[in-house]
């Protein structure tokens, strides 16, 4: 294990865990790109529900596809937190400043 380890160390390669910012970026990206082609059905698909759109993303990250449609999907739950959470504060600073 140890010789892994030294040729980690020695090849310069960065190890990340987790979804990162720029793969992020991308997977928006993409994502814009194919919610407006235009198809004809009544309604409109994100394609973040899409098992495809996950197996393209998952090939040019080199990500198992459902693991990278978790980490997204916990991404967007954390943006969603965030904003519920500076809506309540908002609410309850006005309460106590009007």
């Amino acid at each position: 294990m140890q010789h892994l380890i030294d040729a980690l160390e020695k090849s310069d390669v960065k190890i990340t865990f987790g979804i990162q910012s720029n793969q992020i970026k991308r997977i928006e990206e993409e994502r814009e790109r194919w919610n407006n082609i235009e198809i004809d059905m009544e309604e409109n698909v994100d394609m973040i529900y899409n098992v495809h759109f996950w197996e393209k993303l998952g090939k040019e990250f080199a990500w198992d596809p459902f693991t990278l449609s978790l980490h997204y999907f916990e991404h967007l739950n954390d943006v969603f937190n965030i904003n519920e959470s500076n809506k309540e504060l908002a609410k309850i600073q006005n309460k106590y400043q009007g």
